[in-house]
């Protein structure tokens, strides 16, 4: 007899009662099924991976720009800082 690790009753979970739709094929259907399948998926990594070139050039340029725009705003008020602390001291 089987237990659990917390010791109450074992009990089938509901995953374990799947209907197969493979299992009314003959194997050469299945093979037949997954090379389609194994072929649709190769395809969608192929276009993942021009659509991500493609993509990844846009994305980059809009982070470039936000990088030196918030490293030209960090320099714009370290400018602004100076000045205006210069003018006080010359008060």
């Amino acid at each position: 007899m089987c237990s659990s690790p917390k010791g109450g009753s074992t009990k089938p979970l509901l995953s374990s009662n799947v209907d197969s739709t493979s299992g009314n094929m003959s194997s050469a259907e299945y093979s037949n099924m997954v090379h389609r399948a194994n072929k649709s998926y190769e395809r969608r990594q192929e276009e993942l991976i021009e659509y991500r070139k493609t993509h990844k050039r846009k994305n980059s340029q809009n982070v470039n720009k936000q990088i030196k725009r918030s490293f030209f705003e960090k320099i714009s008020a370290f400018f602004s800082q100076i000045a205006s602390s210069q003018q006080l001291g010359s008060k």
